[in-house]
């Protein structure tokens, strides 16, 4: 039984048994390692390989020609979504852990990426790298600002990524627990079940339910919202050869 509405994101459960408990933050990559480990197998693909290569090829086709130009940065962007979906899909059931509600994980992505993206655009001449945010036949006080602003959302960049898929992650674990916990607390109050009660027993558990998909169409939206900004960040900076 949980002790408050916060108690599924701490990472020592049990106590001070902080060691013992770093393990369940692989909690969430068990379930894709053991799939990818078991794809080796079989000679032909079986149906999550096959669904797998589908969607790799479809997510490549969509990708910026511009991006593409980037060698592996397709692989780079398939291998990342996978990750973000079984991060953000697994910590939606019971009993599971939602490692992408931390911001140290969360950041953990974040800032790696970001930085990338930023050494790409990073020009040794300082001159040729401000010129990048200077509009030709502006003002002084407008460029100063236009290029302050431009700045502060390049630094920000990374923060913004991580909070926009940590809240969302947090913000619906703690409706989908708060939502269950009164529901069980007036239909069953005092532990007592009701012959009255059943049905709303089925509409809390409809209700739960419902919760329960909105959560997962959530994290799959989170995990393209993170990569789609990613790549979005690689089309500013990725120039295509003349």
């Amino acid at each position: 039984m949980m002790t408050d509405l916060f108690s599924s994101f701490d990472y020592a459960w049990g106590g001070g048994a902080y060691l013992m408990s770093i393990s369940v933050w692989f909690s969430s990559v068990l379930v894709p390692f053991f799939m990818m480990s078991f794809m080796t197998y079989w000679v032909n693909p079986n149906y999550f390989e096959s669904v797998l290569m589908s969607f790799s090829k479809g997510f490549t086709m969509v990708l910026p020609p511009k991006v593409k130009t980037m060698s592996g940065s397709s692989h780079l962007f398939i291998s990342l979504l996978l990750v973000f979906l079984f991060f953000n899909l697994s910590g939606v059931f019971p009993y599971s852990y939602p490692v992408s509600a931390h911001f140290i994980a969360t950041m953990s992505f974040a800032l790696p990426f970001w930085f990338m993206t930023f050494i790409l655009n990073f020009n040794p001449n300082w001159r040729l790298f401000w010129l990048i945010s200077i509009r030709q036949g502006g003002s002084l006080m407008p460029t100063a600002m236009a290029m302050i602003s431009e700045w502060v959302s390049l630094i920000a960049r990374p923060v913004t990524l991580m909070c926009r898929l940590s809240m969302n992650i947090i913000v619906g674990q703690l409706v989908l627990k708060l939502v269950s916990s009164m529901c069980v607390g007036l239909l069953y109050p005092f532990g007592l079940i009701k012959v009255s009660s059943l049905v709303g027993s089925l509409i809390w558990l409809m209700m739960t339910l419902f919760l329960f998909l909105v959560e997962l169409c959530v994290g799959f939206l989170q995990s393209f919202i993170f990569v789609g900004l990613l790549v979005f960040y690689v089309y500013e900076v990725v120039m295509s050869p003349e």
